[in-house]
């Protein structure tokens, strides 16, 4: 099956717009959190708590942690209950 050149153009823009956070996350931490959720999608636990750690450090992230559903994967590892205990959101 050929690809639908709308498709591809999509990805290309988002493997593009991914490359570019990280590239900037280098530089500047004000980009933690976009790098994790990349890290999450790439199913990279390590390397997303690397970064969401640093994320809830800048307080870049609140209530979301508790609830949104993109951190779901990252919900039975114990990190991620250290995380919330570091934020008070812990039951």
């Amino acid at each position: 099956m050929i690809p639908n050149i709308r498709q591809v153009a999509s990805q290309c823009r988002g493997a593009n717009y991914f490359g570019a956070t990280l590239q900037r996350s280098k530089n500047d931490a004000a980009h933690s959190l976009p790098v994790a959720q990349i890290y999450i999608g790439l199913a990279e636990k390590d390397r997303a708590f690397e970064w969401l750690e640093k994320a809830v450090d800048q307080h870049q992230i609140g209530l979301g942690l508790k609830s949104e559903a993109m951190f779901d994967p990252l919900r039975s590892d114990p990190r991620f209950r250290a995380l919330l205990r570091q934020m008070k959101l812990s039951q």
